[in-house]
């Protein structure tokens, strides 16, 4: 499969852009980057529904990532983080892999909430929960 630029991706990956979405308030000028940022990332086709101004419906994985790289637009890292991604891991199916893989979790440290992410911008969650992008998980091998 091919994405709106061109570049292949895989099934799977397909199957990322069908998650949950989220609603989210945002001040008029950060909706404006979110813009360049969606006509700049290469790694999927972002993209978001404006419900009314500074009020967009977008995926839980593209906001992550804007939110995550807006800082490099136009500087010298763009080409960078435009062509990587971040994607969004739900505890107990992160752990429901990491256990059929034959691995028993021991720990699961969560932090960097995504909320947090969005008062920096003056932005608000307004549907769908906060979630954060980051884990530390501990697994040791399991003897079955």
């Amino acid at each position: 499969m091919k994405n709106h630029r061109g570049a292949l991706y895989n099934k799977n990956e397909a199957n990322f852009l069908q998650e949950r979405e989220v609603v989210v308030r945002l001040p008029i000028e950060k909706v404006e980057q979110l813009a360049e940022y969606e006509q700049k990332y290469q790694y999927y086709p972002a993209t978001h529904h404006t419900v009314s101004d500074g009020v967009i419906r977008i995926s839980k994985r593209c906001l992550q990532d804007f939110l995550t790289k807006d800082w490099s637009l136009n500087s010298p890292m763009e080409s960078i983080e435009m062509n990587e991604t971040h994607n969004v891991f739900e505890e107990m199916e992160t752990i429901r892999l990491i256990e059929s893989s034959g691995f028993l979790v021991r720990q699961w440290i969560s932090f960097s909430d995504v909320g947090d992410d969005l008062k920096r911008v003056k932005g608000k969650l307004l549907e769908g929960k906060p979630w954060f992008r980051k884990f530390l998980l501990i697994a040791i091998k399991s003897s079955t």
